[in-house]
């Protein structure tokens, strides 16, 4: 098991996809697609299948749609998820890109869909048991805080089945929580007290405990880097490509995942 961290955009995706090559197709689990406008802006995200998902692709519009569906709203667990509207955003010929879990609109708002990861994001894991090796690119971020996802994700990490992927910096983790809009300990505690989020925490009546504020993505972030060292045996490596593409941290990053790649597929 080998997760590849490093600063945003440095090259850790497409060096495993490099590595892979043909064997990519083989391979569960899934990718985390940056879309971009005609601009050449980030404009969102969205999730897909590991083996055939390319790591950008290209958008030209947007609307609302339906909940994304697995399985009539139930994660791959079998829990059931509250239905909640999914971004559709539309590919220059005509296509629709679904699996969309952030948008960034010309306006500068942010939208969610956590929902995408406990429907798509558990399907993709649990799908991926009889594969040779499981891609998970990227985590570390706010899927952490889907419970069913990250059920599902723990149980592939223990399953014994290869994995290979890209783990956010804790850095980039508290960056997203600034950003765009996680204050989770807040969320979580005034979602315990029934107050709608943004609004100020009201005060217990009486005697009753205050709500206990939730893990953060920070949090989820240092906890699964922590089991995937101590409990799971796994390895993380620091990767950020350089103009020459031939130093002595990158070549070892190189060798140490070739030989993880061999090890699957021979």
């Amino acid at each position: 098991m080998i997760f590849l961290e490093g600063p945003i955009q440095t090259g850790k995706s497409t060096l495993i996809r490099e590595l892979l090559g043909e064997h990519l197709r083989e391979c569960g689990g899934f990718t985390s697609q940056r879309l971009i406008r005609e601009s050449g802006e980030t404009c969102g995200f969205r999730i897909g299948p590991a083996s055939t998902t390319p790591l950008t692709a290209p958008v030209a519009g947007f609307r609302p749609g339906p909940a994304p569906s697995i399985d009539d709203g139930y994660a791959g667990d079998g829990t059931p998820v509250a239905p909640a509207p999914e971004y559709l955003l539309a590919s220059p010929d005509g296509g629709i890109y679904s699996g969309v879990f952030k948008y960034f609109d010309p306006m500068g708002n942010v939208h969610k869909t956590q929902e995408v990861f406990d429907i798509l994001g558990v399907h993709y894991l649990t799908s991926s048991r009889n594969k040779p090796l499981i891609l998970l690119d990227e985590l570390g971020g706010s899927e952490l805080l889907c419970e069913p996802f990250r059920r599902a994700l723990y149980d592939v990490l223990s399953s014994g089945v290869p994995c290979l992927g890209v783990l956010k910096l804790a850095d980039n983790a508290r960056r997203m929580q600034r950003s765009y809009g996680f204050d989770d300990a807040q969320k979580a505690g005034q979602a315990a007290s029934g107050s709608p989020v943004g609004a100020p925490a009201e005060t217990p009546p009486g005697d009753a405990p205050a709500p206990v504020p939730g893990p953060s993505i920070v949090d989820r972030n240092l906890e699964l880097r922590s089991r995937i060292l101590e409990d799971f045996g796994g390895q993380v490596l620091y990767y950020e490509r350089t103009p020459s593409g031939n130093s002595s941290g990158e070549t070892q990053v190189r060798d140490t995942v070739t030989d993880l790649i061999r090890s699957v597929f021979g």
